[in-house]
């Protein structure tokens, strides 16, 4: 199942489904909303934090945080889910990429 499909899925559950266009293509603002994604952080050239608003057992979230180095920029993406019920462990993911800095030349 594609992307498109697993949006339509979620709608006939009952989620948000595919939302159409943007407040702004090159800005967010906390409480706009984004495809399955509402934004629930935003702190200028730092983070980004996402709630997830699709059919989920739990509650999921998508952070991105970018911190300088010497020679790029880290880019630390984090996934986070809280499951409902008794049997639910929250879980999470962490990795860190390195973005090289272009050199204005």
């Amino acid at each position: 199942m594609g992307l498109a499909g697993a949006r339509g899925l979620d709608r006939l559950v009952g989620g948000v489904g595919l939302r159409r266009g943007r407040r702004d293509p090159d800005e967010v603002r906390v409480g706009d909303a984004l495809d399955f994604w509402r934004v629930e952080a935003v702190e200028a050239d730092h983070l980004l934090r996402l709630r997830a608003e699709m059919k989920v057992p739990g509650r999921a979230w998508l952070q991105f945080q970018v911190r300088p180095a010497k020679q790029c920029l880290h880019l630390h993406p984090n996934a986070f889910f809280a499951p409902k019920g008794l049997l639910g462990w929250p879980t999470g993911m962490d990795f860190t990429l390195c973005m090289p800095l272009s050199s204005a030349g």
